[in-house]
């Protein structure tokens, strides 16, 4: 089953979250890495463009927008 989290809620702690969308946080787990990627030049120039030029941190929406769904498509 697939939840989606609205982000309007103002969670206090960590756990409110954890226990509303029902994960379980490790703490002293470290990721294991099975492959280095290495970023493509034009994702590298884009993020320099928008680190610079662009307001990419006046909301949640465009850091979304502008530096997440981009580094999550890189990769």
């Amino acid at each position: 089953m697939i939840r989606t989290m609205s982000f309007s809620k103002n969670y206090k702690q960590l756990g409110n979250v954890l226990n509303e969308i029902e994960v379980q946080h490790i703490i002293g787990e470290p990721f294991e890495i099975t492959e280095t990627l290495k970023a493509s030049d034009y994702f590298k120039s884009e993020l320099r463009l928008t680190l610079e030029e662009v307001p990419y941190n006046i909301s949640e929406f465009a850091i979304c927008e502008t530096l997440v769904y981009p580094t999550l498509r890189e990769i």
